[in-house]
């Protein structure tokens, strides 16, 4: 089933050297549009190593939000969100959405798709400040992930087969 799936496809890479060159490129498209469209000097672009640390800045955001949610949220929701922001930011740079606001819909889109029923009003209670512009940001932002994500939302967990095989041994003593 994994290996016929989008999953393994489309972000299962086969190195750590295919997973560098895939953000370098990123971040070498992205200049190259904005010095193509406006203009932009160097100086004031990040380079590709300082996109990967704002992307790892902000994945100890993540954890940090989604273990303080409001109902606590299941393991297998997490998860879906940490691969839903590194997927997205494995195609687009950081120069064109904010990471803070990227985080914030992977996780209540995590909680969509793993089904766990959370209402927005719900969901945006957990974030601070204006909760309306919360709401419209997820709102807006939703639809950009799934398109970058080219709707590829099944996430493989290696969780899942490492519980059946203790269940396994449970019911074999």
């Amino acid at each position: 089933m994994y290996n016929s799936s989008t999953h393994f496809k489309n972000w299962t890479l086969s190195c750590e050297e295919d997973l560098l060159w895939k953000k370098l490129n990123v971040n070498i498209k992205y200049i190259k549009k904005l010095k193509e469209t406006k203009g932009i000097n160097d100086e004031f672009l990040l380079s590709a190593i300082e996109e990967q640390t704002i992307v790892q800045h902000y994945k100890i955001k993540l954890y940090d939000f989604c273990k303080r949610m409001v109902p606590k949220l299941p393991q297998n929701v997490i998860n879906t969100a940490f691969h839903y922001y590194e997927r997205f930011f494995l195609t687009v740079s950081v120069m064109e959405h904010h990471p803070k606001e990227i985080l914030v819909t992977c996780v209540y889109l995590a909680a969509k798709i793993e089904e766990f029923f959370l209402p927005l009003f719900k969901f945006v209670a957990n974030l601070k400040g204006n909760q309306e512009n919360a709401r419209e940001v997820i709102l807006s932002k939703e639809i950009v992930i799934l398109e970058y994500l080219n709707f590829n939302l099944v996430v493989y967990h290696p969780f899942k087969p490492l519980d059946g095989f203790f269940i396994h041994l449970k019911v074999g003593i």
